[in-house]
């Protein structure tokens, strides 16, 4: 492996590192009526997003999956695109890709936010 590689990869470990603890007030913004995020990876290589979210009432925790994520600019704000959602509970999962449907598989995110995200993404 040369350096520049070696380089490239601590590059990718850093940014998966440092966007989870970035994005956490973010996502706990759009999360506070339903519950709380407790954890957060990024593979930033197969650009796929983890979330664990313990919801308000529940004992247990829940994982939500982004897959394909693409951060995009357009004329109304900025969003974040993906291709496909998962959860780890069938009803869930059936929630969560129905209203990834009516919001035509994007989020927008406030401008400030998306700066730090095209910055680290």
């Amino acid at each position: 492996m040369s350096i520049i590689s070696k380089i490239l990869d601590s590059a990718k470990k850093m940014r998966d590192t440092i966007l989870p603890v970035a994005a956490k007030p973010l996502i706990n913004h759009y999360l506070e009526d339903y519950g709380e995020m407790l954890n957060f990876k990024i593979d930033s290589e197969n650009k796929k997003f983890f979330i664990e979210v313990l919801l308000k009432g529940e004992d247990s925790s829940i994982w939500l999956e982004l897959e394909d994520y693409e951060l995009v600019k357009e004329e109304g704000g900025s969003y974040l695109t993906f291709k496909n959602a998962k959860a780890s509970r069938e009803w869930m999962d059936v929630a969560i890709n129905t209203m990834a449907e009516k919001l035509n598989h994007k989020i927008e995110i406030p401008d400030d936010a998306a700066k730090l995200l095209g910055l680290i993404l």
